[in-house]
């Protein structure tokens, strides 16, 4: 029981001193100002005449003395499947094959909705026309083209740990002592849509209309960086591992 309490202690001060190391905080930007970040898409257009999503600002802030060197995916968000955040990347079936794609690398927001957790959903697009599909197949060719170019080139044998690889490195970036990193993403949890994949994601059983609460977090645990070579974790010493989690926002 006391290793137990030990343990306990150990985690909760672990926990604290990494949120104090870096810190999460999102706010919602005017609507009309920045709804060039909405994706140009029929079945986007369509999801936010119906159920309309927000335009959110996200601030990682490093509040230590030292450089934080992290994997960061600027360009969207990543569904969670858990809110569990310890179970990503520990397993085979816990690793999506294209991380890219989905922005495991971006921010998850944890949806709570009647104080359940909402979990991530995927279907298929169903409005895409031929043209699209010539675009999409075009847009998949090049992806594993540079997948496989650096495969090649860095010498990696499987092509999942290629895949990763590819993803966390394009993403690396570095933040300065107490300097901060702003951009800005659309969310709508009804759909967000992946192009490439002619697919889009969401939330299963979420209420529309109906209040939510939601946390941001981004997941980089030791499980993640098992596709990270020697060379390239000599090149970054102070890599941040942990998850970050932002202020609960509440929206409707």
């Amino acid at each position: 029981m006391r290793i137990i309490n030990i343990l306990s202690f150990i985690a909760i001060f672990l926990s604290v001193f990494v949120n104090a190391q870096i810190s999460l905080n999102v706010t919602e930007v005017d609507y009309d100002t920045f709804e060039f970040y909405i994706p140009q898409h029929r079945t986007a257009t369509d999801q936010e005449i119906k159920n309309k999503g927000h335009i959110l600002e996200i601030t990682l802030s490093n509040n230590s003395d030292k450089e934080v060197t992290l994997p960061l995916d600027t360009l969207s968000y990543a569904l969670p499947y858990t809110d569990k955040a310890n179970l990503y990347y520990n397993k085979p079936e816990n690793i999506v094959s294209e991380p890219d794609i989905t922005n495991v690398l971006g921010i998850y927001p944890f949806i709570y909705q009647d104080k359940q957790f909402k979990e991530r959903e995927l279907a298929t697009d169903p409005f895409y026309e031929e043209e699209q599909l010539l675009e999409k197949a075009q847009i998949s060719k090049l992806r594993l083209e540079k997948i496989n170019d650096w495969k090649e080139s860095k010498k990696i044998d499987n092509q999942l740990s290629a895949t990763y690889n590819w993803y966390l490195i394009k993403n690396m970036m570095t933040i300065q002592p107490h300097q901060k990193i702003k951009y800005k993403i659309h969310f709508n949890p009804y759909s967000k849509m992946l192009h490439s994949l002619g697919k889009q994601e969401f939330y299963y059983g979420l209420k529309p209309k109906a209040t939510y609460e939601v946390t941001f977090k981004i997941i980089l645990n030791k499980n993640l960086y098992q596709f990270l070579t020697k060379e390239d974790k000599s090149k970054y010493p102070n890599i941040f591992t942990g998850v970050i989690s932002s202020n609960t926002m509440t929206f409707k």
